[in-house]
């Protein structure tokens, strides 16, 4: 398998690293894209809340509302990540949906 070759530098990076990709090897390819897209929903519904939190509460200094908005903009680039992974899924459904031609390759 051809794993993503990146210079990790730090003892605390290369750790990290290490245990991802073992995390990753051990649970198999299609248990490892299943943690991929839970890890990411989770965290825009983490990013989400603090937006709305951010937006309901009392104050609006210039920073809390960049932070707010960076928080929108992180939200918006992973949900484009999720909805282009889904329909990629639901095209190779699609495509790989019928047994007969599953026998025939």
């Amino acid at each position: 398998k051809q794993w993503y070759q990146r210079r990790v530098r730090g003892i605390q990076n290369i750790k990290a690293w290490l245990s991802l990709r073992s995390v990753l090897r051990r649970v198999g390819p299609q248990r490892s894209v299943g943690i991929i897209i839970t890890s990411t929903f989770l965290i825009m519904l983490t990013i989400l809340t603090v937006v709305c939190v951010q937006f309901f509460s009392k104050g609006g200094d210039s920073m809390n509302m960049y932070f707010t908005w960076l928080a929108i903009a992180w939200s918006m680039c992973l949900s484009i990540y999720l909805l282009r992974l889904f329909t990629l899924g639901n095209d190779i459904n699609e495509r790989f949906d019928s047994h007969s031609l599953l026998i025939t390759e």
